[in-house]
Formats: structure tokens, C-alpha cells, sequence
């Protein structure tokens, strides 16, 4: 009967938090040509469906830290459509203004920012899906990316200025704006938080890098024809750069240790929008010019295409589930703690860490209840006064900074 409850609690508690961690495994494809979003399972690379009714022209897209949504922005309208995950249907739009370009989302999903050709970016509260702010930046406004944290957003303001706005999501307010390369575009933050790299998409273009407690750029690393977008590895190691206007079509690989160029990797035509997997085993990159628009999958390991999906029309806009890894290698013991005539039963809980950047604790569960957190530097938890004969579920969950969790990891004792 014991064991019933607890393989009854196993799956409610499994049930939950997988609800907060829907579709890890897909890849929304926004196709600007025929208002379309194409999904990719990217563990079989078959495209599972194609959501209809998001917009004359698609660009942008983004997911929330949870898997549940999809916010994408339409360049031809006048608003953003959201999209339900679990049933790939468009559930909600939120009026913005024109030319919506690009979207990124706030660590703990409660706020999107979009890029307008205008001049501003729209900030978008998820509870109520209302624009709740408009930032005026710079000209044109393109890529956006927010720090793990959720402190800052960084835009690339693409013509004329030449330059990236630092937003303070707390206040809305711009407080930086740094001089980076020609035609800034996309624009990518290292998972620690530390740099951001930004696409200048010129002729002989090259990509800057920030560092972002100074901001300031630091370094700059050229690549070829006309670097577009930008991804990084969930480890941080590698920077995946798109570059157009070059036949074909390739990505660099930048070390970001070093700040070089280490592989270039031919793909599809007019390369455009990247994402990487959140393992961060292979990249996907929209071929925007290719006919019809197709998505080169990217090995990481070998930094050879490994298979190429068709998709609809101008793909130029992919994105991923970014979820923080769980903790591993659990395990735990039953110790018995004598002082006089009484004895104390204590559950003890290990783990390795999570290799995640910004974790900064880990909740303990047991049963289903949370009854503990700890600093991410503590990796062991003690559960003291436990019945004799008795099983308990114990579950531990990555916490990041900006508020994200992990999937759990358990163990049952004793």
C-alpha cells in the first residue's frame, strides 16, 4: 500500500512540475512569407504542426521560461499573437505598436519585451497580456535579449546609431547606450550574465562584445559576410553566428573563452535566426532565401549539419525552451542520531550540482511539500525527525536568480 502511495505521489508531483515544462523538446519556426509558425520536434526533426493566424508576416518569436507560450511578433501588424504550447493554437493578441520585430522574455515569465521599428519597445505583462510600458531607445530597434538575472534587456539599434540600449526592466528606463559596430542586429547574453555578443550585419561584418558590468565593448571578432544573429551555448563555451551574404550560407563558431573564430560551418541560403537546444547538443538556423524555407540542424559536438528541415516561407525567427538543467546524481541515506533514551531519524539528501549558470538555491520537497531551501553552494539537506518504517519522496529543483526552475530530481528513502 506504501508503495502505491508513493509511486501515487511520484507522478502527481512529476505531473505538476512537468506541466511548467511543456514541449522541451520542440522548436516554433516563425516564416514571415506566409504568416505561419512551423513546429519541429527537434528529437526526430519532423515537423509536428503548422498554427495559422499569427500575423501578415511573422519575425520575431520567443517562449516562456515555463514551455507553456509562445509570443510572436508580427512586422506587418500592429500587434503580438500568443500561442498555447500544449495545444498549438493561437490563444490570445496583444495590441502593440507597428513593426513589431523581435521578442525576448524575462527569466521568470512575467514580462516580454518586443522591438519596434519605430523606436521603442513594448513591455508586455504575461498575467495580464497589456502592454504596461513603451521604452523609446534609439533608431530601429531590432534584437533583444534579456540578462539571466532578468535586470537588463540589451537592444540593438540597427540604423543610423549604431548602437545597443541597456534597459532597466525594474524602472523601464534606458540607462547605457554603447557605440557597438555597423547595422547592430542580433544580440545574444552569455549564460553567466557576463557579456553580450551583438551581430553587426554589414559586408565584412563582424560581431562586438560587451561586457556588461561596464558596458563596454571589450572585444571584437570578425567573421564573414554579414553576421546576422547570434546564439550561445547553454554551457557558454560557444557563440553559434549566422552570417548572410555568403554562398552558402555559414554560422561561425566563436570560443567565447577566446574570442575566436574556431569552425565555420556552411548551411542553407541567407542564414537568419538561430537557436540552440537547451542541452545544447545541436543549432538550428533558418535559411531565410532558400526556396522554400528550410532549418539547418547543426551538430555541436561536430559542428557538421547533421539534417535540414523545410519549413515554410522566409523562416526568420526560431526559438527554444531555455530551462535550467536539474540537479544529478542524487542520493541519500537514513541515519539514526541516539542521545540518551531518545533516537532521531534523519533522511539525508546529496546531490550534484547543477550545471546551469545563476543558480542561486535549491528547494527541497518532500511528498510533494516544499519544507526546505538552501544556497546553490550547499548540496546537502537534512531531514530530521522521520518515522520508523516509513518511505518519504524527496524532490530538489534548481532555483535561478531570475526565478526559473528545473525539472526535479528524487529520490525516495529509506
Amino acid at each position: 500500500m506504501k508503495h502505491f502511495q508513493i509511486f501515487s505521489l511520484l507522478t502527481s508531483f512529476f505531473l505538476s512540475i512537468s506541466a511548467l515544462h511543456a514541449g522541451p523538446t520542440d522548436a516554433y519556426v516563425a516564416n514571415s512569407g506566409d504568416g505561419t509558425v512551423i513546429v519541429i520536434d527537434t528529437s526526430t526533426n519532423v515537423v509536428t504542426a503548422t498554427i495559422n493566424n499569427v500575423g501578415t508576416a511573422p519575425l520575431g518569436v520567443a517562449i516562456t521560461p515555463n514551455g507553456l507560450f509562445a509570443y510572436v511578433a508580427d512586422q506587418s501588424g500592429d500587434n503580438v499573437t500568443i500561442i498555447n504550447t500544449s495545444t498549438n493554437s493561437v490563444t490570445a493578441t496583444v495590441p502593440v505598436d507597428l513593426d513589431s520585430i523581435r521578442v525576448a522574455i524575462t527569466p521568470n515569465g512575467s514580462f516580454v519585451y518586443v522591438t519596434h521599428a519605430s523606436g521603442a519597445v513594448s513591455v508586455i505583462n504575461t498575467s495580464t497580456n497589456s502592454v504596461i510600458a513603451t521604452v523609446p531607445v534609439a533608431s530601429t530597434p531590432t534584437g533583444v535579449a534579456i540578462t539571466p538575472n532578468g535586470s537588463f534587456a540589451y537592444v540593438s539599434n540597427q540604423f543610423v546609431s549604431g548602437t545597443v540600449s541597456v534597459i532597466n526592466t525594474s524602472t523601464n528606463s534606458v540607462v547605457a547606450t554603447i557605440p557597438v559596430g555597423s547595422t547592430p542586429n542580433g544580440v545574444a547574453i552569455t549564460p553567466n550574465g557576463s557579456f553580450a555578443y551583438v551581430a553587426n550585419q554589414i559586408v565584412g561584418g563582424n560581431v562586438s562584445i560587451i561586457n556588461t558590468s561596464t558596458n563596454s565593448v571589450i572585444a571584437t571578432v570578425q567573421v564573414e559576410g554579414k553576421p546576422a544573429f547570434v546564439a550561445i551555448t547553454p554551457n557558454g563555451s560557444f557563440a553559434y553566428v549566422t552570417n548572410d551574404g555568403t554562398n552558402p550560407g555559414t554560422v561561425s563558431v566563436i570560443d567565447t573563452s577566446t574570442n575566436s573564430v574556431v569552425a565555420t560551418v556552411p548551411v542553407g541560403s541567407g542564414p537568419g535566426p538561430v537557436a540552440i537546444t537547451p542541452n545544447g547538443s545541436f543549432a538550428y538556423v533558418g535559411n531565410v532565401n532558400a526556396s522554400p524555407g528550410t532549418v539547418s540542424v547543426i551538430n555541436t559536438s561536430t559542428n557538421s549539419v547533421t539534417a535540414t528541415v523545410t519549413v515554410g516561407h522566409s523562416p526568420r525567427g526560431i526559438a527554444m525552451p531555455s530551462f535550467l538543467q536539474p540537479p544529478s546524481c542524487i542520493s541519500g541515506f537514513q541515519k539514526k542520531d541516539r542521545f540518551l533514551t531518545q533516537t532521531d531519524l534523519i533522511n539525508i539528501i546529496n546531490w550534484c550540482a547543477s550545471p546551469s549558470f545563476f543558480v542561486t538555491s535549491y528547494n527541497i520537497y518532500r511528498n510533494g511539500t516544499l519544507i526546505g531551501s538552501v544556497p546553490s553552494t550547499q548540496l546537502i539537506f537534512e531531514d530530521r525527525n522521520r518515522r520508523k518504517r516509513e518511505k518519504y519522496l524527496y524532490a530538489v529543483i534548481a532555483v535561478s536568480s531570475g526565478g526559473g526552475i528545473s525539472l526535479p530530481a528524487t529520490i525516495t528513502l529509506p
